[in-house]
């Protein structure tokens, strides 16, 4: 037998009753979350900048980049692979 002042739903534990002092839990909606994050990341997007890509120089080819990083390796790491960074950022 329900009661009338009982909430339709709850049994006699009262599983569902809110108390007095308790607002109501609004539920947030997947079409208002989902606008929430198409909104935050488009503000996100806006404050990126497009950077045009560097001219290349001649001879910037696979060929060049493997000598370059060949002559990298020579002179900066020694026979054990240590690498010496203060003489590669000078």
């Amino acid at each position: 037998m329900t009661l009338l002042n009982e909430p339709v739903g709850c049994g006699a534990g009262g599983a569902g009753r809110r108390r007095a002092h308790e607002a109501p839990r609004r539920r947030v909606s997947r079409t208002t979350r989902g606008l929430f994050v198409v909104l935050v990341l488009s503000l996100l997007q806006a404050c990126t900048t497009l950077v045009p890509t560097p001219a290349g120089r001649a001879g910037d080819d696979a060929a060049g980049a493997r000598a370059a990083w060949a002559r990298v390796l020579e002179r900066f790491v020694d026979d054990d692979g240590q690498v010496d960074f203060a003489a590669l950022r000078g």
